[in-house]
C-alpha cells in the first residue's frame, strides 16, 4: 500500500519561488491512500520416471483485499502430464526424429483485478461545498456478493522435431472464464453519483488450435537461413450471463453481450444502401414480428428492435512468420504479423468523409463512392449541411463498420558483429551495430481510411486509436539504430 498527498496553488509573486506558500491563490489539496492486500499460499509437485513420464501439479490459496470477508478467498489447482514417445524402445532407431512428445493439463486461476482498490466497499468523495458547508457522494456501489473470477484451462498437444531441422508443436486449447469481473453501467437516473456496479457478469469461453514450426532451411559454415511460423484461432463466445442481455455505447458504436455471441460484438442499425434517385441514406427497420423494410427517416429507427449484429471486434484468427539470415558476421530479419475476422468502427472515416462548417472531408475516401447524380449506385450518400442526417452523418448505423483484417510488417533488422579480431584489441569481449524498423508496411482495408488496424477491442476515437475517446495513439512507425558492447 501506499499514500499520496499533495498540494498546489497558482499566483506566484516571483520568478524563483516554488513553494506552495509562495502562491497567492486557488489553493487545492488531494490525498490519496491505497491498502490492496494479497496473501498466498501455494504448493507444487513434479515427477519424472526415466525421462519419458512427467507429472506435475499445483495448488494455492489466496486472498484478496478487493473482496468482502465473506468471498475473500479462493482456490486454484493445476495438473499436467507428458509422455516422450521418442524415447520408447520402438522408436529410439528411427534416426530422423528427433523428438516426439503428447502432453496435456488442466488448472484453474483466479483473477481479482476489477480496476477498484475495496471492489466491495461502498465508499464516497468529497462533490462541492455551499456556502461554506461540506457535501458528498457516493462514489463506488457496494457488492458484498463479489467474489473470484475463476479461469479454467485446458490444453493437450504434440510437440515433435523431425531430421534435426524441422520443430514445432500443434496444440488445442480450451480457456473458460467463469464468473467474469466487469464493472456494468446503471442508467442516470438511477446512479446517484456513482456510475457502475461491481459484479460477476458470467462465463464466457476462448478456445482454438495453436499451430508454430521452426525450419532451419540452410545451415553451414558461413550461411544459416530459419524460418519460423505460428499461427492461432480463436472463438470467443459468452456462455452465461448473471443479467439479461445489454447494450453499451463506445461513442458511436454499440455492442451488445448476450449469451451465444462475442464479448465485443457490435449490435447497430444497418443501412440498406443509398437511395439512387436522391442520394439519401437508408436504413432497415423491422416491425416488431420479423418483417423487414427501408426507411430514409433516421427518426424512424430504434437500436433495441432494429440493431444487428455485424461482427465482432475479436479477431477469428492471427499468426505471424519471421526469417532470420546470418552471413559471416551480418544478420538479417524481418517478421510479418497478420490478423483476420475481426470488424472495428472507423471513427476516422466517419471524420474523413464528413461535411460540415469549417471541416473539410477528404474526397480520396469517398470519390468513386459517394452519390453526385440521380442514377448513381454509390457506397456513400450525398453530401448536405442541412440533411445530415440523410447523409449518415449523423447516425450510428453500420456504414462506419470496417473489416480490420491485416498484413503488417511488423520488425526488419540489420546488425553487423565486429570481428573478435578487432575488438579484443581494444578489451571489448563483443560489439555489435545494428539498425531497425517496427511497423514499416501496412497492408489492410483501414490504411485508406487513415486508420491504425491494431485499435483497442471497442474501437478508435478521434486521434486514431484507444478503448474509447482518450486519445491513445496506436502502433507507432519506428526506426532505430544502435551499438551494443560487451565487456
Amino acid at each position: 500500500g501506499f499514500n499520496t498527498f499533495s498540494g498546489s496553488g497558482d499566483g506566484i509573486m516571483s520568478v524563483g519561488l516554488y513553494e506552495v506558500k509562495s502562491t497567492t491563490r486557488d489553493w487545492r489539496s488531494d490525498s490519496y491512500r491505497d491498502r490492496y492486500t494479497l496473501l498466498s499460499f501455494l504448493g507444487r509437485l513434479e515427477y519424472n520416471y526415466r525421462n519419458k513420464y512427467y507429472l506435475s501439479g499445483s495448488a494455492r490459496s489466496d486472498g484478496s483485499s478487493r473482496f468482502h470477508p465473506d468471498q475473500r478467498w479462493g482456490t486454484f489447482f493445476s495438473a499436467g502430464a507428458s509422455w516422450r514417445i521418442s524415447q520408447e524402445a520402438f522408436l529410439t532407431d528411427v534416426s530422423w526424429l528427433d523428438n516426439l512428445s503428447l502432453r496435456a493439463s488442466y488448472g484453474t486461476s483466479g483473477n481479482d483485478d476489477i480496476g477498484v482498490l475495496y471492489a466491495y466497499q461502498e465508499y464516497y468523495q468529497k462533490y462541492s461545498d455551499l456556502y461554506g458547508q461540506p457535501g458528498y457522494r457516493k462514489d463506488t456501489n457496494g457488492a458484498s456478493e463479489l467474489h473470484w473470477e475463476k479461469n479454467q484451462q485446458f490444453n493437450a498437444a504434440v510437440d515433435f522435431s523431425l531430421f534435426n531441422r524441422l520443430s514445432g508443436t500443434v496444440e488445442y486449447y480450451t480457456r473458460n472464464s467463469l464468473d467474469l469481473l466487469a464493472q456494468k453501467d446503471l442508467p442516470p437516473s438511477a446512479n446517484a453519483g456513482a456510475s457502475v456496479y461491481n459484479t460477476n457478469l458470467g462465463d464466457i469461453v476462448n478456445r482454438g488450435i495453436e499451430l508454430s514450426a521452426s525450419f532451419a532451411a540452410i545451415r553451414n559454415t558461413d550461411f544459416q537461413w530459419t524460418v519460423s511460423a505460428n499461427f492461432t484461432t480463436l472463438h470467443n463466445e459468452v456462455t452465461s450471463m448473471s443479467s439479461d442481455p445489454y447494450t453499451f455505447d463506445i461513442y458511436r458504436t454499440t455492442m451488445k453481450r448476450e449469451v451465444g455471441h462475442s464479448l465485443y460484438e457490435h449490435f447497430i442499425p444497418r443501412n440498406a444502401g443509398v437511395n439512387p434517385d436522391n442520394g439519401r441514406l437508408r436504413y432497415w427497420v423491422n416491425d416488431g414480428s420479423g418483417n423487414w423494410s427501408t426507411t430514409e427517416n433516421w427518426g424512424d429507427v430504434s437500436l433495441n428492435r432494429d440493431g444487428q449484429y455485424v461482427g465482432s471486434s475479436i479477431p477469428k484468427g492471427f499468426g505471424s512468420v519471421t526469417n532470420q539470415f546470418a552471413y559471416k558476421g551480418f544478420d538479417f530479419s524481418f517478421m510479418w504479423y497478420g490478423s483476420y475476422g475481426a470488424k472495428m468502427y472507423s471513427y476516422q472515416l466517419l471524420e474523413n468523409y464528413s461535411i460540415r462548417a469549417g471541416v473539410s472531408p477528404v474526397p480520396s475516401i469517398v470519390d468513386g463512392n459517394r452519390w453526385t447524380k440521380p442514377g448513381d449506385n454509390a457506397k456513400f450518400p450525398r453530401w448536405s449541411m442541412q440533411d445530415r442526417g440523410y447523409a449518415g452523418q449523423n447516425t450510428n448505423s453500420d456504414l462506419f463498420i470496417v473489416s480490420n483484417n491485416f498484413l503488417r510488417l511488423r520488425n526488419l533488422v540489420l546488425g553487423y558483429t565486429i570481428p573478435k579480431t578487432v575488438t579484443q584489441k581494444i578489451g571489448i569481449s563483443n560489439a555489435r551495430i545494428y539498425v531497425s524498423g517496427d511497423n514499416l508496411l501496412t497492408f489492410s482495408p483501414t490504411v485508406k481510411y487513415s486508420t491504425d488496424p491494431e485499435t483497442g477491442l471497442r474501437g478508435n476515437d478521434y486521434n486514431g486509436n484507444g478503448d474509447n475517446d482518450s486519445g491513445i495513439q496506436g502502433a507507432r512507425r519506428v526506426y532505430m539504430c544502435g551499438l551494443q558492447v560487451s565487456f
